[in-house]
């Protein structure tokens, strides 16, 4: 994948998300250098003071020509605890969180409920956190706030 297959990607998914009413783009950001290397950061805020952030960042994949790969990602959903200069919810390791899947210093794990601890994919069944999609992420975001269901539920998951 490059930056114009991403974006096309990205487009198409975005363009079939149907926000709730309660919900506000606060940014949707693409920074790419070149084809192989770019930074996607979006950001969406709801009426109740919650937040979802996703960042992800692109690199070229050794030994492939023309090809990248998602070196890292961080999914979170949580409640704004204060706001950068731009007005962005500000993300710390330490803020509550409701869910949170990341790759912040080690493998793909989640937080929920609360920073700590940090469930490794070996303890997460039925969902593989390294390969899950921004969107899929949203989608389960969205179905917990307008259903109640767990995350566990909504993401089809297990801890052990």
């Amino acid at each position: 994948m490059d930056y114009l297959e991403f974006k096309a990607r990205f487009d198409q998914e975005y363009s079939k998300l149907k926000l709730p009413e309660d919900c506000t783009e606060l940014l949707n950001s693409s920074v790419p250098t070149s084809s192989l290397v770019w930074t996607f950061k979006w950001y969406l805020e709801f009426s109740d003071g919650s937040y979802i952030q996703i960042k992800e960042h692109y690199t070229k994949k050794a030994r492939m020509i023309q090809h990248s790969h998602r070196a890292a990602f961080n999914y979170h959903y949580g409640p704004v605890v204060q706001r950068t200069a731009d007005g962005l919810p500000e993300a710390a390791s330490a803020n509550p969180v409701h869910i949170r899947i990341d790759t912040s210093n080690s493998p793909a794990h989640m937080h929920l409920g609360s920073p700590n601890p940090h469930y490794e994919q070996a303890r997460v069944e039925n969902l593989d956190m390294q390969n899950l999609d921004m969107f899929t992420f949203i989608k389960a975001v969205l179905k917990h706030r307008r259903t109640g269901a767990s995350f566990q539920e909504t993401l089809n998951f297990r801890i052990t």
